[in-house]
């Protein structure tokens, strides 16, 4: 399995040849954890805006509150967007493949 790529068939990445499917909980999904944990980084993406962006071998993962302006993910339980992009230079990230909501601390089921 390659690592620090996108694996849209389960909406996850591949990190440390793990699937990650929600990067805010640990390996085993027993502690909330920081994106950053994950190798993800806080980016400025223009207006004001924020996001945690993981760069891929074969794209981005982009991670949003709620309200999708903002890297700031809130507590446990809290909704968040985690969006994987092609890479392509059309626009800041690429083209959007795929988007999945999440909650922080929880894995998807």
């Amino acid at each position: 399995m390659n690592d620090n790529v996108m694996d849209l068939d389960h909406l996850a990445f591949i990190h440390e040849c793990t699937a990650i499917t929600n990067p805010t909980c640990s390996h085993d999904g027993f502690q909330t954890v920081s994106p950053a944990f994950y190798g993800f980084e806080n980016w400025q993406t223009g207006g004001g805006c924020t996001a945690w962006v993981k760069k891929l071998e074969d794209g981005y993962v982009v991670l949003t509150g709620d309200s999708g302006l903002t890297h700031k993910l809130g507590e446990t339980l809290d909704p968040f967007l985690m969006c994987f992009y092609d890479g392509a230079k059309d626009d800041i990230w690429g083209n959007c493949l795929a988007c999945v909501n999440l909650q922080v601390g929880i894995l998807p089921d």
